[in-house]
């Protein structure tokens, strides 16, 4: 399902501004807005996942070469040899989140630039308004 400010089509625009709209830049931010807020929260908390399960798996790896030092030398020269199942998809689930996160933060800087557009998109049809309440008029009376 696609946001309103990602659905939004000129057709809604010039609906918005001929229908003499107190502040249509209102309604256009506040579409946008949940829209911004939602891919930079995703971003951070993505990221911040990501960040968490590296600090432990790097914590549990050199624990296990300090335990394994001080007990006996390992059977191999590299600890992630010795690395189990959940460390390894621990690994994987941190790039994936860093992929999600990194992808969300780019997210919401286009939707950022697609918000000014569409801003400055609007500030022009308001200023040709009675002619969009005119052609609402036209299509209104030719259906």
């Amino acid at each position: 399902m696609q946001s309103m400010a990602a659905s939004t089509r000129i057709a809604d625009l010039f609906r918005l501004v001929a229908n003499d709209a107190v502040d249509p830049h209102k309604a256009v931010e506040k579409s946008y807005e949940w829209e911004h807020a939602r891919a930079l929260e995703v971003g951070k908390w993505s990221l911040a996942g990501a960040t968490a399960l590296l600090a432990a798996v790097a914590t549990g790896i050199l624990r296990q070469a300090d335990a394994s030092q001080q007990v006996a030398k390992s059977a191999s020269a590299f600890p992630l040899a010795d690395m189990g199942f959940w460390t390894v998809a621990s690994l994987g689930i941190a790039g994936v989140l860093l992929v999600v996160g990194a992808g969300s933060l780019i997210l919401a800087s286009q939707i950022e630039r697609r918000f000014v557009l569409t801003l400055a998109l609007v500030a022009k049809m308001v200023e040709i308004r009675p002619f969009l309440k005119r052609a609402a008029d036209d299509r209104a009376t030719s259906e």
